[in-house]
């Protein structure tokens, strides 16, 4: 192979695409980075528990009273919830990156052609660029006849400086489905709670959000909830700092590779329970860079296959199947089904809930999780459940339990 051809060309700078960027170059692999706007700075708020983070990821702020409002009071759910630096984490990354030699280029892919030995990006302007492995990082599948996401979790959120919140120092609110704010009608409609992280007496992150639906959540209707939830708790935003809105495909498949390595929220990372794949992507940016480096001189294919065992091995596509068809479970429950739910959930000893938040817990942890969770259920949503559990479709229990009627359906 030519010197001069980049072992590495990653589509995407966003935080899942830096991340390996950054772990392949520390590696001494040759890396470019393609993004249509390299220089731009990152939009979401980034949360997650403080134990799933790798150490090196930089925080802007912690609680340790993480707790959830599920209509009957809040309740405290124990362990560290932090917020990512994303600026801080952006310049980290980036100065990696640099540091070993890796290049930031301004462009937006077209498509990708493979060739035996090297794959070639063609970009709408500019030549095109060659490299030994092409990593798709741009959060979606660059194949038209991909299956596409069904189910999306929305969410309207402002960065706001306010006269005062309700929430004691260090205490952070995960789920609030209170709905005292709502009229009858409203509340017979699509469950929203709210997600806030007060950063000082006078700032905080409030965001509605849709943890799943299909279709989508409207914006503006999560908008209007939000403004109204904050006029019942008494909350004035005196200065709307940011703005944020999201639209995130929950149940996107894991999608089939060949040349192509998909990563991040492409390579279905996103959790189908939490919406969460950055946690996940930190900590698969470096053995997916070494499984490229070691077997590179295998070829790029089986460069790429041992990634992907990295990424989706095989008990991970097992506990994938199950967050799934708990994705479907939560799609069919309205407003106050959904309060009962979590009510339950979060009723489960703490290791339990956790196991079923996790993306990387075993089939049997997540299994047990949802099994405890059934126990405590009204009779009206067990029967729901197993309805769901038994049914013919490709989310149903037999399947994911099954490999033979996975393979078939």
């Amino acid at each position: 192979m030519s010197q001069s051809l980049p072992t590495l060309i990653i589509l995407g700078a966003g935080p899942a695409g830096l991340a390996l960027a950054a772990a392949a170059a520390e590696r001494g692999m040759t890396v470019q980075v393609v993004d249509p706007s390299p220089d731009r700075t990152w939009a979401p708020t980034y949360g997650a528990w403080a134990h799933d983070l790798p150490d090196h990821v930089p925080l802007s702020a912690t609680w340790t009273l993480p707790t959830a409002d599920l209509g009957a009071g809040p309740r405290p759910l124990g362990g560290t919830y932090a917020r990512i630096d994303k600026h801080a984490l952006r310049d980290q990354l980036l100065g990696r990156l640099a540091d070993h030699g890796g290049e930031l280029v301004t462009g937006r892919a077209a498509h990708v052609a493979h060739h035996p030995s090297y794959s070639e990006v063609h970009l709408h302007r500019g030549p095109s660029r060659r490299g030994a492995v092409v990593v798709n990082a741009i959060g979606r599948s660059l194949d038209p006849g991909a299956a596409a996401p069904t189910a999306f979790q929305a969410a309207y959120g402002i960065l706001a400086e306010v006269d005062h919140h309700p929430w004691a120092e260090g205490e952070m609110r995960l789920m609030d489905f209170s709905s005292d704010h709502l009229s009858p009608t409203e509340r017979d409609g699509v469950p929203s709670f709210l997600y806030a992280l007060p950063l000082a007496s006078n700032l905080v992150f409030l965001e509605e959000t849709s943890l799943a639906a299909r279709p989508a959540v409207p914006l503006e209707l999560l908008r209007s909830r939000l403004y109204k939830r904050l006029a019942h708790l008494g909350i004035h935003a005196s200065r709307e700092l940011e703005v944020e809105r999201c639209i995130i495909p929950m149940n996107t498949p894991i999608p089939t590779v060949d040349r192509l390595l998909p990563f991040g929220a492409a390579a279905g990372l996103v959790h189908p329970a939490t919406g969460y794949q950055l946690t996940r992507a930190l900590h698969l940016a470096a053995p997916v860079a070494a499984a490229l480096d070691e077997h590179l001189d295998q070829g790029p294919l089986a460069a790429v296959q041992a990634a992907w065992a990295q990424i989706w091995p095989a008990p991970l596509r097992r506990t994938r199947a199950l967050h799934d068809l708990g994705l479907e479970l939560l799609l069919s429950l309205d407003d106050g089904q959904t309060a009962s739910f979590f009510q339950c959930f979060f009723d489960l000893p703490e290791p339990s809930w956790r196991a079923y938040l996790s993306a990387t817990s075993t089939p049997g942890q997540v299994a047990r999780a949802m099994t405890q969770v059934f126990a405590r259920l009204d009779p009206p949503l067990r029967r729901a459940i197993v309805a769901l559990a038994l049914g013919r479709g490709r989310s149903s229990l037999l399947r994911v339990l099954n490999p033979q009627l996975r393979g078939a359906s």
